[in-house]
């Protein structure tokens, strides 16, 4: 409740003030009055002269990039806070500080959550717009000619995944987002998501993802589901099996579920176990990667469907793994549930170690295999 209305600087000093005033009270009550006036005018000389709460130094998630400093100076940090681009929104939402910056170099603009960049207008172009078609095209040969096509999307972000569902041929899509905050972020990327908010064939709920999939309601042709990082609270529970088993449900038979994985950040053992728990759920599963080195989507189908390989190579996009191939990389590792959500709390001990590399040699290592879906 406090920190849309008064944010985080805010909140924070309405949080110190409880046991402040608390204690004050305690010392009036046993007449103590010097000591209680001391305490009250030493914390509202605090709370006066703290630094004005600067946006942008949050909005660039500096915790988040530390590990790329060579320079680990204040000025240093003002500079990479500051230097070469600017803040075009910010907001201390229920759940998470909502950011968009613009470089003023190249114009990249970007959306970032708590610090963390999960979208933009450059590098993260190629997930945003595959995530989107990927699931279309393959539904645009498995479904009836002339059939409309049903699409949901897990997180707004820039809203240009939602938009690709639409333009690769979805008659509607509806799109679950989490922090309020993100939709007036996402008008910003009106010039790439095609005016998305303003689109009568989309339909944005303010939702927690996982309570809307387990309420009965339609079911959709394609499911694509795009979280921040699963180590994010909040957000590692749309890694799990038992999530993914609710998205299974609110598919069409042979519908398609698409699922964003990163390769950064990540330890091995845990992107292994996060394929498997996927193959538990979904059937005839393919691994794409959009970004090599970086973002991998994950494919797959209801049970008692397959994705033939003529399809998937129908499309014009060539995966990197084969079921056979996934199932062999996988085998093994331990499964991410709700009872033991492991990765959550084994991811962040890598969030500054580079994994990207071990990971893509790993996944290339599985796919030099010969084994066949």
């Amino acid at each position: 409740m406090l920190l849309p209305a008064v944010g985080l600087q805010g909140t924070t000093t309405l949080a110190a003030a409880l046991p402040t005033l608390a204690g004050a009270a305690l010392l009036l009550q046993a007449r103590r009055w010097r000591p209680a006036a001391l305490g009250l005018s030493t914390f509202a000389l605090l709370a006066l002269g703290a630094p004005r709460w600067d946006p942008s130094l949050y909005a660039v998630g500096v915790g988040l990039r530390v590990h790329e400093f060579a320079d680990l100076s204040p000025r240093a940090v003002e500079r990479f806070a500051h230097d070469g681009w600017r803040l075009l929104y910010y907001q201390d939402g229920r759940s998470a500080s909502v950011a968009v910056g613009e470089s003023l170099r190249t114009g990249n603009r970007w959306l970032s959550l708590n610090g963390k960049v999960d979208a933009s207008t450059g590098d993260d172009m190629p997930t945003q717009l595959l995530s989107g078609q990927l699931p279309l095209r393959l539904m645009a040969q498995r479904a009836p000619a002339g059939a409309p096509l049903r699409a949901a999307v897990v997180g707004l972000a820039s809203g240009v995944t939602a938009a690709a569902t639409l333009q690769s041929g979805a008659s509607e899509v509806t799109v679950l987002e989490l922090e309020p905050a993100v939709l007036e972020a996402a008008r910003h990327f009106s010039a790439v998501n095609g005016k998305l908010l303003e689109d009568k064939r989309a339909t944005v709920l303010v939702e927690d993802a996982r309570a809307w999939l387990a309420r009965p309601g339609p079911r959709y042709h394609a499911l694509i589901s795009e979280p921040s990082n699963p180590w994010i609270t909040g957000v590692s529970n749309l890694f799990t099996q038992e999530y993914w088993a609710l998205g299974h449900d609110r598919l069409v038979p042979g519908g398609v579920f698409v699922q964003w994985v990163q390769l950064y950040a990540l330890p091995p053992e845990a992107l292994r176990s996060l394929v498997r728990t996927f193959c538990t759920v979904f059937h005839s599963v393919w691994l794409f990667e959009s970004i090599p080195g970086a973002d991998a989507l994950l494919v797959g189908t209801t049970r008692g469907s397959t994705l033939p390989r003529d399809q998937v190579m129908a499309i014009g996009l060539d995966p990197l793994l084969s079921p056979g191939q996934l199932d062999a990389f996988a085998v093994g590792a331990r499964l991410n549930t709700d009872d033991a959500p492991w990765v959550e709390f084994a991811a962040p001990r890598w969030l500054h170690r580079q994994t990207a590399r071990t990971n893509q040699e790993a996944l290339e290592a599985a796919a030099a295999s010969d084994l066949q879906p």
